[in-house]
Formats: structure tokens, sequence, C-alpha cells
């Protein structure tokens, strides 16, 4: 029974040098039965994620750079120059085909070699896989074992300080409700300069005060915008001034030792900025800061930033796929994810915002534990202005827990956020939905 067709995926491959694009027809190199043309996949792939042009040479470097010698290179080239032509769309379809139906016999075999040496529950576990799906995970338990799970959970989340659970530190209020573990995902969901970036920033300064390890990827912001958030949250200072040129001798001072003290502390947050903003780009700094850097939560901003065209998608769609990959990219690593969106703006900006207003969102709602919205009172911003209105923070969704809390901040010096004592909107009566 021959489940590998090594030629066709040369063909493939031939297809991916003369259209790039091909790569996005969804193969990837486990589709491969053959380790060199897994590895030309591979490294076609990386090529392309650097921007570099996918052609003979560039991806012939890329495979010298991981270990293959000239000669099987230039070999495996004219194998794949002499593979016959064919359709991007049949090839991929039947790669994605063979490699299902390997996974089915294998596990068909694995669960008959089970039965035979009577491991029963084994056995229909594995058989059940090749049943319903070839990667499917489905688990079945009994309520003993789902009792044992609950408690070991209980646990961790009890000791989150020495396991993987994690307390955002967002605030006061929240600290103690905000525990995330691996594969979990929050959504801080705000309008346009409300703040959302400046609240991550304060759970990555909390994590950082903490000797915890956290990796933040940023779609818009460049190195020196989070410097400044650095700067007003450690430092105190009002970074405004700087960015229009207006400092005093007293000021620079102040920012040289603030400078001094920041550099001298223990450095464990890392942060990458995704340049291209495509969808590739952030999930491989996302895999850097945990495999290389040792992230143990990573902090994405924002979604809607990130480029991922699909031909004949609406936008909302194209945010749900790369909502869900970054999902999986972070499932993948083992650690939470906090991610943050935009906001619509709402019809009534007397009214307090609602999960509905997640901006071309439509994934988001169902795959989150944890969804905060932040918001600025219109009536607030009349009466202080903008720059100085309470920005406002309501939990909108949090699993396992019934509490909904709801948190005020004001802006102080470089945009940081300090939380006060919640009041209503100076004005008329305030409409919560």
């Amino acid at each position: 029974m021959n489940l590998s067709n090594p030629q066709l995926e040369r063909s493939y491959l031939q297809l991916v040098l003369d259209m790039p694009e091909a790569l996005d027809a969804g193969v990837s190199p486990e589709h491969m039965t053959e380790a060199i043309n897994r590895a030309t996949h591979a490294a076609m792939i990386a090529v392309r994620m650097r921007g570099e042009l996918v052609d003979a040479v560039t991806v012939g470097h890329e495979l010298e750079r991981r270990g293959f010698d000239r000669g099987s290179v230039a070999q495996q080239f004219d194998a794949i120059r002499q593979a016959p032509l064919v359709s991007t769309k049949a090839a991929a379809q039947v790669l994605r085909g063979l490699h299902e139906q390997r996974m089915l016999y294998e596990q068909a075999t694995l669960g008959a070699s089970l039965a035979v040496e009577a491991k029963l529950d084994e056995a229909r576990d594995v058989l059940a896989r090749a049943a319903f799906g070839a990667t499917s995970a489905l688990e079945v338990f009994s309520i003993r074992q789902a009792v044992e799970s609950a408690f070991v959970e209980f646990e961790r989340v009890a000791n989150a300080q020495q396991t993987s659970y994690l307390r955002l530190g967002l605030c006061e209020t929240l600290d103690s409700l905000l525990t995330v573990g691996p594969g979990d995902t929050v959504i801080i969901a705000a309008e346009t300069n409300t703040g959302k970036s400046s609240l991550v920033f304060s759970s990555v300064a909390s994590l950082e005060t903490r000797g915890i390890t956290s990796g933040l990827v940023s779609i818009e912001d460049p190195k020196e915008d989070w410097g400044a958030k650095a700067l007003g949250h450690f430092g105190e200072m009002n970074t405004t001034a700087f960015w229009a040129g207006k400092v005093s001798q007293s000021e620079w001072l102040q920012a040289t030792n603030a400078v001094n003290q920041i550099t001298s502390r223990p450095q464990h947050a890392r942060m990458a900025v995704a340049k291209s903003g495509t969808l590739e780009e952030v999930c491989q700094a996302m895999s850097v800061l945990v495999r290389v850097h040792g992230a143990r939560i990573l902090f994405v901003d924002y979604i809607q930033a990130i480029q991922h065209a699909m031909k004949g998608a609406t936008r909302k769609q194209e945010v749900d796929t790369v909502y869900r990959r970054l999902q999986a990219t972070a499932r993948l690593l083992g650690v939470p994810l906090v991610l943050t969106s935009q906001l619509s703006r709402g019809e009534d900006d007397n009214r307090e915002p609602t999960v509905k207003r997640l901006k071309e969102s439509g994934d988001l709602e169902n795959g989150a534990q944890v969804i905060m919205l932040v918001w600025v009172d219109k009536r607030d911003a009349e009466s202080n202005g903008w720059a100085s209105a309470p920005v406002r923070l309501k939990v909108a969704k949090l699993k396992r827990a019934p509490e909904r809390p709801r948190v005020m901040f004001t802006r102080g010096p470089g945009g940081v956020l300090h939380e006060v004592e919640w009041r209503e909107p100076v004005g008329k009566s305030s409409m919560f939905t």
C-alpha cells in the first residue's frame, strides 16, 4: 500500500519556486514524506517570512544553513525541475489527503496492536481518534478523573507565583481575579487612544517587578514608544514634553536618572516589533520570545493591525483567522496570550460598551477566557477634556468566576494609569447595559 508520492511533493515545490503564493495553498512540511522535501518546504517558508525572494538561490542557501551539503542541494533542485507540472489546488488536495491517510493508518495499526495486548481502554481511545478525525484531540474521562483534574488546577491557581499560572497585575482590584494559565486567552478591547497599550505595559511592568519573563509583540508602536512608556511607568516622567522638544535642564537630569535606574535593574521583559505586520512575522516573533528568550506569557498589540489577506474573504473572516492562528501558536508554545483589540465607536458614547462592539470580530468573544472593555465616557471627556478624562474598564467575560468588576483609572505622567475609586460619569444619569 503506497501512501506517499515524493514526485508530487517535488512538483508542488516547483510550483512554489514559480509562484511563491502557492505556499498559501494549505500544505505544510509535515505533509511531505521525504526528509529533503520537508526541509526544502520549510526553507521556502523561512525565506518568505524574511521577506526575501523565494528562488533556488535563496532556498539553497537556507538549506545549506540548515546543514545540507551543496551537492545534495543541487541534486534536489535538479529533481524539482524534472518533476511534472501540476495545478496548485490539485497538488495541495492530494498531499493533504495522503497525509490524513497515513495518520489514519498509523492510528488504526496502533489501535489493533493495543487490542491484541488487551489494552482495551487505550485501544478504544486510539480507534475513536481514527474514526472521528486523524488529528482529533478527543478525550473521554470519568467524573472521578474530572474531579482530580479540577483539584490539580485549583492547586496550581492557588500557587500561581510558583507555577505556570500567572497573575496579570493590571491593578489591585483585578489582581486576584485575573489569573491565567497555558493556552488561556485574554482580550483587552478599547477605542483608539484610550489606553489599551498602557494597560498592557502595566501588566508587563508588574511581571517585570516580580521577576517573570514576558514577551510583547508590537505591530504598530516602535521601540521608542515602549521606551517612553517605561520611563513614564518606572521613572514617573511626563514624556509628552520630550516628544515636543520642550525640555528643561532639570527634566533632562530627571530623565537621565530614570534611565540609569531602569537599565541597572534586572531585565526580564522582552519585546519585538513586527515591522511588516504580517501574521507569519507575528507568529514567528511569538515563537522566538518563548523558545529563545523564555517568555512565560505573550502580549500582542493589536489584532486589527495584523495583515493577513485572504482572497474573497471579508475583513471579519480575516480577523477571525488571525485570532485562531495566534491562539493556536500560544497553545503550541504552552503560554497564556493577552491580545489587544479595537472597539468600534458606539452610537451612544454615554453607554458602557458591550462585547458586541469588538471590531471585526466573531470568534474573539467565544474563544477568550477573559474579555476586558476599556473606554472613556463622553460626559467625562466633555467635563475634563479627553486627556484628563478617567479611563474606565469592566470585565465583560470571566470564565470560572461570577464577578464582573469595574475599575476606573486616572492618567498620570507618560500615560501611566493609576487606579482610583469608581464614580459615575458627570452629567446625565449613566445608562449601563
